[in-house]
């Protein structure tokens, strides 16, 4: 697909769109037919260490799904059901890629795109760049925000942002643990290659299962998350590579060899 470019090199794998005269907006297809799948060969490709989201141009992110779709279906039931599936898939590929995820927001992020960072590990946003839920100013009810962005930043926050479709600043969406990190747009470049390479130095074993247990405890009370987290590290402490080779390494003073 023109819209879409899809590479990996060094073990870090880059999804960019580029659908600039629609100001990045997704269509069903192009989450269907080519970003979900390419998640998917990253989950199965041991080389791959990291992925990383981003859409060309700089003003704009995405304003999230492509709404002619809705126009040329003619509003149909199932025709609408598949579009939502479609980000579904694409939501469920990203959080059990089992490897750590960076959303670039150099922009305006609205709607499904807005969603979309809800199920990444790491946004790291532009200064210059805005978040909002806008589905209400189209008579959109946002179902997939309305229980993940709560998970964030709290019920009474979600509900207005939800009820006025008003544009959240990528500061204030750090504060707010939206973003990981705002930084000036001539920043933003650097920041990523720095948190990439942070990545890279750590065991791969070790950063799937730390992703698995924060997105398990999302599902189920803390108490329980954490049960099942302490029996799976005890599990596995007798036999475990990369706790091994860390402890080793710290007591020997140098840096881990991690076998990837």
């Amino acid at each position: 697909m023109d819209d879409i470019e899809c590479n990996i090199q060094d073990g870090v794998a880059e999804v960019t769109v580029h659908r600039e005269e629609k100001k990045n907006a997704m269509e069903s297809a192009l989450r269907t037919d080519a970003i979900a799948p390419f998640v998917r060969e990253c989950r199965d490709d041991d080389d791959v260490r990291i992925l990383v989201f981003r859409t060309g141009g700089d003003e704009v992110f995405s304003t999230g799904g492509d709404l002619q779709e809705l126009l040329d279906n003619d509003f149909d039931a199932e025709a609408i059901k598949q579009i939502g599936e479609s980000w579904e898939e694409l939501h469920f590929q990203l959080e059990n890629l089992g490897k750590p995820t960076i959303a670039v927001v150099d922009g305006l992020a609205l709607a499904g795109a807005a969603n979309l960072l809800l199920y990444m590990d790491i946004v790291v946003a532009s200064t210059d760049a805005k978040i909002g839920w806008s589905g209400v100013n189209r008579g959109i009810v946002e179902w997939f925000s309305s229980t993940r962005l709560q998970q964030y930043i709290g019920p009474r926050k979600a509900m207005y942002y939800l009820l006025t479709g008003e544009l959240i600043d990528a500061t204030d969406a750090a504060e707010m643990g939206l973003v990981t990190k705002a930084v000036p747009a001539a920043e933003l470049s650097a920041t990523v290659d720095e948190i990439v390479d942070a990545l890279r130095s750590k065991p791969p074993e070790t950063l799937a299962r730390m992703r698995e247990a924060v997105y398990r405890s999302m599902e189920m009370s803390p108490s329980s998350a954490q049960e099942i987290t302490k029996r799976d590290v005890y599990r596995l402490n007798s036999d475990d590579p990369p706790l091994e080779e860390g402890i080793e390494a710290f007591l020997e003073d140098r840096d881990p060899d991690w076998v990837e």
